[in-house]
């Protein structure tokens, strides 16, 4: 038998930026996207460079800011 249990976690952090810091920062494909994975990021792709080193996204779901 074959069981799926679902288990939320909260985790506390000190996050900073978002490229050294931020759990939902991913790197994907040849040319190295950087993608958000956070589930209510209005689109995968606002992680631009520069901006990522020492902040975060304009449309980033974590400083609250649209």
């Amino acid at each position: 038998m074959k069981v799926r249990r679902t288990v939320k976690k909260v985790i506390e952090a000190d996050i900073d930026s978002c490229f050294y810091n931020c759990p939902y920062f991913t790197v994907e494909g040849q040319d190295s996207e950087m993608l958000c994975g956070h589930p209510h990021a209005p689109k995968k792709d606002i992680i631009s460079h520069p901006d990522c080193m020492n902040g975060f996204p304009k449309d980033c779901p974590l400083t609250g800011k649209p």
